[in-house]
């Protein structure tokens, strides 16, 4: 996935975030203990395709998700160490969406 990650386009990446996102959203904010491991490398994957240029949009379409009572909170893990990796490389003009 990282290796693909580099030489996709934005809309591929975005396109992939989104089934990502909605392949996590399916088994809703407290999945059976046989789906945890699903939702964990769902997060693996999201974590690894996220760069600057999606890290704000993202988080706030996670926070969306999660309000809505639909996001496992699992996934946070990943996106919380996205963000720790990541922030730092995301543009001025987008740094109110990540802080």
């Amino acid at each position: 996935m990282s290796r693909w990650s580099e030489t996709a386009d934005a809309t591929q990446r975005r396109e992939m975030l989104e089934a990502l996102l909605r392949a996590v959203q399916r088994w809703g904010p407290t999945p059976a203990a046989e789906h945890c491991m699903l939702v964990d490398l769902l997060g693996l994957h999201s974590a690894v395709l996220l760069d600057a240029r999606e890290l704000g949009q993202h988080l706030v379409t996670c926070a969306g998700a999660a309000v809505a009572n639909k996001l496992p909170a699992g996934h946070w893990v990943h996106l919380i160490r996205a963000v720790d990796a990541k922030a730092s490389t995301v543009p001025f003009d987008q740094v109110y969406i990540v802080y």
